[in-house]
């Protein structure tokens, strides 16, 4: 179901401390929702984290450019709203994460049960609340604790 706040939950951990920032050397993040082409795929995780237009097109060069850019180095990557439950898709697209360093972590957020590995049950009233805190940027709104 949409809403449940997993995209936000994933940008917390994305943005929200400077630690994550320093443990991982690469960052990127990609919208993903129902793009089944892993070639933009790809080329939106390279842009991401290099934060710049990225060339190529092809999958073969594009998937060799984002192995250069995570080859020994820990990465963080968010795959964000993927709807493709093709198990094919995704081993093809996760062939250049084999060459990041140990500790390296891809983060999914989806909607169908068929696409995550893990299933995240629910969090806590305090972790939710938190979450909502962080990200409520509404001014001359106070936010009570109940």
């Amino acid at each position: 179901m949409g809403g449940l706040g997993k995209t936000t939950l994933a940008q917390s951990v994305y943005n929200g401390d400077e630690r994550v920032e320093t443990h991982f050397n690469v960052r990127a993040w990609a919208c993903v929702s129902e793009e089944t082409d892993n070639a933009k795929i790809t080329k939106g995780i390279i842009e991401s984290a290099t934060r710049r237009a990225c060339q190529l097109d092809e999958l073969e060069p594009l998937q060799g450019e984002l192995k250069e850019q995570l080859d020994g180095k820990k990465f963080l990557i968010v795959l964000d709203d993927v709807w493709n439950e093709k198990r094919g898709d995704w081993e093809q697209l996760r062939r250049p994460f084999q060459f990041g360093e140990r500790g390296s972590r891809v983060i999914v957020t989806a909607r169908l049960e068929k696409v995550s590995a893990y299933h995240l049950g629910c969090l806590e009233n305090e972790y939710c609340w938190s979450i909502l805190k962080q990200q409520a940027t509404v001014e001359d709104v106070r936010i009570r604790e109940h």
